[in-house]
């Protein structure tokens, strides 16, 4: 119990959690502001780390490990914006994970894992410690979806995030973005009736 405590003080080291809903005993579908997505019932979610720049929404239930969902608001429509996003909102998550498992006492191993997002290859960093003689691990991936990145990210014991599977899967594959509203031409006013066309 000590060491699931540990993992969860870390996770808590990177956000504030604040109140977390009760939900009801069926399946839950978040939409909001073009993002979707499907997680199952018994798990609550946070919305309090969202901005004006980022969607944020932390998932948990207890006895789980806790699954973060990011989507920055700004289009991603070009190669040089995809490079920016993925080195200033992926590698500096996964680099702020980094720094919390080395603040308290761990040595994280880095390693790529192939996984896949809203039904396509996505990148995945795993960072793996030991916290308390405990075996866990922070997976962060993402992914570009409808022209918008998409981070998600799983963090606990090894026990609890293998007993999230289920949700971890079920927010991968569900996992959505509208995409951007296309502008219309502006109609070209027509003829006068009776008028000759110059």
């Amino acid at each position: 119990m000590l060491k699931r405590r540990i993992f969860h003080a870390v996770a808590s080291a990177i956000m504030v959690t604040g109140a977390l809903g009760q939900t009801p005993n069926t399946a839950q579908h978040f939409a909001k502001d073009g993002l979707s997505f499907d997680y199952p019932a018994g798990w609550t979610m946070d919305e309090s780390k969202t901005t004006g720049q980022m969607q944020y929404l932390m998932l948990g239930r207890n006895g789980y490990a806790t699954i973060m969902v990011r989507s920055p608001r700004g289009l991603v429509d070009s190669p040089d914006k995809e490079a920016h996003a993925k080195q200033l909102i992926q590698e500096g998550f996964v680099n702020a994970w980094a720094k919390n498992f080395s603040d308290s006492g761990a040595k994280p191993e880095r390693s790529t894992v192939p996984t896949e997002i809203a039904g396509g290859a996505a990148e995945c960093a795993r960072l793996s410690a030991s916290l308390g003689g405990e075996p866990g691990r922070v997976d962060v991936c993402w992914r570009v979806v409808e022209k918008r990145m998409v981070q998600l990210a799983i963090v606990g014991s090894n026990k609890d995030i293998d007993r999230s599977a289920s949700a971890w899967d079920a927010i991968r594959n569900s996992v959505k973005i509208e995409p951007p509203p296309q502008s219309k031409p502006s109609p070209q006013p027509s003829p006068s009736p009776g008028k000759p066309l110059s």
